[in-house]
This record gives structure tokens, C-alpha cells and sequence, in this order.
């Protein structure tokens, strides 16, 4: 089992890959409730960052806006957070999950 959390400005972010059930469980989860969608993992091909809009004015230095994404063997798409964000977690949390479904 791998698991990734996040918690910021009253939202949590929980991702659950387990293999011995086939599951990738993505959990979103803020003050208006929570939305939870569940994939099979062996459907799960890896892990890439999508870009957002450039950020404009005084905050151009943040970087570009990213989040990390799942890419299934359908070519579905499974965001792994509900907006974009700037800072490095989207370019780490990628590497970490496409090193664990590497493993398999």
C-alpha cells in the first residue's frame, strides 16, 4: 500500500494505491464534503504533471500553476488534486508514484 496525504486552506487530499485489492482510491475532501473516486490500479499506466495557466503580476515568480495526474490504459485522466498549484509537490509526488508502480 502507498499512500499520499495533503492538507491545506480547509481541504485534505488522501490517495491510496493497494495493490493486493487493484485499488487507487483518490479522496478529496473541503468544507463542503468530499468526493471520493476509486480505479483499478492495474488499469494505472503512471504519473504526469499537467500545467495550469502562467501565474501573472507580482506573483510571476511562483512558477507555472501544476497538479499531478494518473494515467490510466484508457487514457483517463484522475487528478490527484482539485486545483493547481505552484511549489514542487506535483513534480515530487509524480516521481514517487511512477517509482512505486515501477516496483510492481
Amino acid at each position: 500500500v502507498f499512500l499520499y496525504l495533503a492538507a491545506d486552506l480547509g481541504r485534505s487530499i488522501r490517495v491510496v494505491f493497494d495493490r493486493n485489492q487493484d485499488l487507487l482510491i483518490v479522496t478529496i475532501s473541503g468544507i463542503l464534503g468530499a468526493k471520493k473516486t476509486t480505479h483499478p490500479i492495474s488499469a494505472v499506466r503512471h504519473a504526469e504533471i499537467r500545467h495550469g495557466r502562467p501565474v501573472a503580476g507580482a506573483h510571476q515568480h511562483l512558477g507555472r500553476p501544476m497538479r499531478p495526474v494518473v494515467l490510466t490504459t484508457d487514457d483517463t485522466e484522475i487528478p490527484l488534486n482539485d486545483f493547481f498549484e505552484t511549489g514542487t509537490d506535483a513534480t515530487e509526488i509524480t516521481s514517487t508514484i511512477n517509482a512505486w508502480l515501477d516496483a510492481r
